[in-house]
């Protein structure tokens, strides 16, 4: 709310929109899915934490998952205020996309592109209960969700000091997993905790 305020946010022409993870990072994760839900100005997508909570409700073995990755909020509700913010989340897209003036696409998704798939394969994507608790990106939609490659190859790369210092094979994954998605211009993801230096 002060980073609205900041900026002169003005609900009237301004759209504020959140690549996921609106919950378990605060006391106030309810009040913003019901805001999201209420407000036409703020879009959300739905992040890897969102269907934790979204497959918590039917498995155990989420339940402990989301247990572990900061839900300590969720306890304070009943059953019955938790499955009317697992319906909003229900609602939430893996991705959109934002069409400029100039006719460049900027593509919205939480983690990222599987590597070697275009943004078109995220059109039909279907998450499955699996997708949730898959962290290692296996399959397209737990890439969007919970994916790491590209990052972590962006990572090797800017610490070496030159590509000489990566061996043929690091140097070939770092390639291939800095591709550019097929499909859309530019994407903006979140998911992953970068430090400034």
């Amino acid at each position: 709310d002060r980073g609205l305020e900041l900026v002169s946010f003005n609900p009237a022409i301004d759209r504020l929109i959140a690549i996921g993870d609106l919950i378990d990072r605060g006391p106030d994760s309810a009040r913003l899915l019901l805001q999201v839900q209420s407000e036409d100005w703020f879009i959300a997508l739905r992040g890897n934490h969102e269907l934790l909570m979204q497959e918590a409700m039917a498995s155990f073995e989420a339940h402990q998952i989301w247990k572990n990755n900061g839900n300590d909020w969720s306890r304070l509700l009943d059953s019955d205020a938790l499955e009317s913010l697992t319906n909003v989340i229900t609602g939430l897209p893996i991705c959109i996309e934002l069409p400029l003036p100039d006719g460049r696409r900027i593509g919205l998704i939480h983690a990222e592109v599987r590597v070697g798939q275009s943004w078109d394969d995220l059109r039909s994507l279907v998450v499955r209960h699996y997708d949730g608790l898959d962290d290692s990106g296996g399959s397209n939609a737990s890439a969007a969700l919970w994916g790491r490659r590209r990052i972590r190859a962006w990572a090797v790369h800017a610490l070496a000091k030159s590509a000489q210092q990566l061996d043929a094979i690091k140097r070939a994954r770092v390639w291939e997993s800095l591709q550019p998605v097929p499909g859309i211009d530019l994407i903006v993801a979140g998911h992953s905790v970068l430090t400034q230096k």
